[in-house]
């Protein structure tokens, strides 16, 4: 199972078709060397969009573009766009990362292009969409899959106390842990702003956290908030008056869609390499696990009489055979075992794998007997749950 834009004996026939953006980089009329950017009209391009760079047959690439390189998006308007090296510095839109656009090229025999690369498009060959596992998933016919996990929101709206936007862009701040988690929505009734920054009125993405009282806003489209940097902090509800900070908490639902069904005569379909790493992708056509755990979890005790208020960390190692990384989402169940939820955020292995730690916020003895288990999860949508362990609080 290949991700779009790579080599695959079977990917290239057909290759899935993405918006392409043609420009002539031979005139001066597409570049502003003073700001970096590249003018096309109603480009159609979006802030994050990750790209791939052709400078065409017989092209020739300017200073600092390198054929067959994918770049990130920038976006100043529908007319005008900048190139980053990552995507965090294509959201954040500043200098960091930006492509240095010095002049235009030298020649070119035809249009120089860019070509959305998509994230979340898979081929799947016949003997992958045998596996139950990926049959479980939707991945039931061989073809072409946009594979994701989708945010469903009930539209409950949970008041957050104790609000402030910190002196870092983008992050608030809470005095105590509210649970938040990546994907849910944050709304402001009103505009927030003192000396620690400003943020305008509505409805915003929880885009990261850090640990139990921290977490960095992104706009529904998923671009970086920026807030005016200052020395102090304050309430948010202390120095707007009748300003409420609510959240509509998100839970994740994997969603397959079939864009385009493969097959011959016999339906048959078999994938020969994997395009990402290049290696044969019989890992997912045998059915084999992808992800493998290394030292498990274990039972964690906690002395709240001697730390105090803190975090009471569970440990996994985790591997992945495609390299790739694993995200681990440590679950709570409050009623022996019964029921499991989602507490915090998941936590990302590193590429192949590795030890992550995994927090339970300790503000008394409330916690003790709660069980947990992690939940491992690989861009390949294979999923391991871990045995289950129990958290004792002293």
């Amino acid at each position: 199972m290949s991700l779009w834009g790579n080599k695959d004996e079977l990917a290239s026939a057909p290759t899935w078709l993405t918006q392409t953006t043609f420009v002539d980089l031979t005139a001066t009329a597409s570049i502003d060397a003073g700001t970096d950017a590249i003018k096309r009209a109603e480009h159609g391009l979006k802030t994050g969009d990750k790209i791939k760079y052709s400078k065409g047959a017989g092209g020739a690439d300017p200073t600092n573009f390198s054929d067959g390189t994918s770049y990130f998006v920038g976006t100043i308007d529908s007319d005008q766009f900048k190139l980053y090296d990552t995507k965090a510095n294509a959201l954040a839109n500043g200098d960091v990362g930006r492509v240095n656009i010095t002049g235009v090229a030298a020649s070119g025999a035809t249009l120089h292009s860019f070509q959305v690369v998509p994230s979340d498009i898979f081929f799947v060959d016949s003997v992958e969409a045998a596996v139950a596992g990926n049959r479980a998933k939707g991945f039931q016919t061989p073809g072409w899959y946009r594979f994701n996990n989708k945010a469903i929101y009930d539209g409950t709206l949970v008041a957050l106390a104790n609000v402030e936007i910190t002196n870092t862009a983008g992050v608030l701040s809470f005095t105590s842990n509210t649970d938040l988690a990546v994907g849910d929505k944050v709304v402001l009734s009103a505009a927030a702003s003192g000396n620690e920054g400003t943020l305008a009125a509505g409805t915003y993405l929880v885009g990261a956290t850090s640990g139990p009282t921290n977490a960095t806003l992104t706009t529904l489209e998923g671009a970086s908030i920026i807030t005016v940097a200052a020395t102090g902090n304050a309430k948010i509800g202390s120095v707007n008056a009748g300003t409420t900070v609510k959240v509509d908490h998100a839970t994740f639902r994997s969603q397959a869609e079939l864009l385009i069904a493969m097959g011959d005569a016999t339906g048959t379909v078999t994938g020969a390499t994997d395009g990402i790493d290049g290696q044969d992708d019989s890992t997912v056509s045998s059915g084999a696990t992808l992800i493998t755990i290394g030292a498990a979890l274990a039972d964690v005790s906690y002395d709240h009489g001697v730390s105090g208020n803190g975090n009471a960390n569970f440990a996994i190692t985790v591997a992945c055979t495609d390299s790739g990384v694993v995200a681990c989402q440590l679950q709570e169940s409050t009623d022996g075992g019964t029921t499991f939820a989602n507490i915090g955020s998941a936590v990302n292995s590193t590429a192949g794998g590795s030890e992550v730690t995994l927090p339970v916020a300790i503000a008394d003895t409330s916690k003790n007997g709660f069980k947990y288990r992690a939940v491992l999860t690989s861009a390949l949508a294979d999923t391991v749950t871990s045995t289950v362990k129990t958290l004792t609080v002293t």
